[in-house]
């Protein structure tokens, strides 16, 4: 599983073996970041699309810094 900020990200099968993932909105409630399944359903849209970047955003940070220590390595 990759690592995460909240906790919140879920997988599905997709076939062929594979895996994808997706934030949870009750994998959020369950992080203690308050009762998400009350919010209007607008407003849980515009989370679940704010966590997963957040989310993914951390994955791309985590790249990015292996690459930075990748190239800045003394051989």
């Amino acid at each position: 599983m990759p690592r995460t900020l909240f906790g919140s990200l879920e997988s599905f099968p997709i076939g062929g073996g594979q895996t994808e993932w997706f934030c949870s909105l009750a994998g959020l409630e369950a992080a203690g970041l308050g009762a998400i399944g009350r919010l209007p359903v607008s407003i849980r849209i515009v989370l679940e699309s704010a966590c997963e970047f957040l989310e993914w955003g951390m994955q791309a940070f985590d790249t990015f810094m292996v690459e930075c220590r990748r190239s800045t390595a003394r051989p």
